[in-house]
């Protein structure tokens, strides 16, 4: 069955971003430590990425949650203030390679995005341009829903306007991957461009 329809993830497929060092940040602004903090926010993050919650109340969270088990200290929330978006600037990487491949995949069939994110990274990544090769492009934290859910992929397939059974999704996680897989999608788990370039020429689409 022909492909008319390509969703690439964001993160670990076009950008990468060392997002990790929030945990020794919140460690200093708490006065806890690293794997504390950690397990504290790991349980909170499909809200944040749903757009369930915003980050200033995240963050407080966390830090009760640190407070209630003697943990940490209660700090301002507002410490935590562009926290997020500060740590994807200092780390951000664009893969130009995977970028002019979405383009020119353009001429052949449509090309989306589907992606776990926050608001301040996505908007951070629009600012930046990142997201314009992609239509549609399902943003977690704009639809309230979340990969490995079954419905973001039905959301995506929908946005198409292509059958589910004829969207190949890309992406580096293969718990996503098999969730889409579920879902009804082709996938492919990405792991670099030259097995991507395999790939895609295997539906015609290079």
């Amino acid at each position: 069955m022909a492909v008319q329809a390509v969703l690439f993830d964001i993160g670990g497929v076009l950008i990468h971003a060392n997002l990790e060092s929030y945990a020794e940040r919140g460690a200093r602004v708490f006065k806890s430590n690293p794997e504390a903090v950690r397990a504290a926010v790991q349980p909170r993050v499909p809200k944040l990425e749903k757009g369930e919650i915003s980050s200033e109340d995240f963050w407080k969270e966390v830090g009760e949650v640190l407070w209630s088990k003697g943990q940490g200290v209660l700090p301002d929330p507002h410490h935590f203030k562009g926290l997020w978006k500060q740590l994807m600037a200092d780390s951000l990487k664009l893969d130009n390679q995977v970028l002019k491949l979405c383009w020119n995949l353009r001429a052949k069939v449509m090309v989306g995005a589907l992606s776990n994110t926050i608001k301040e990274h996505a908007e951070y990544l629009a600012d930046l341009g990142y997201y314009q090769p992609f239509r549609p492009c399902v943003l977690s934290c704009l639809v309230g829903q979340r990969k490995p859910d079954k419905s973001i992929y039905q959301l995506a397939a929908k946005q198409t306007g292509k059958s589910i059974g004829k969207c190949l999704f890309v992406d580096d996680s293969e718990v996503n991957c098999q969730a889409a897989k579920a879902a009804g999608m082709k996938v492919h788990h990405f792991t670099g461009l030259y097995p991507l370039v395999t790939e895609l020429s295997k539906y015609k689409l290079l």
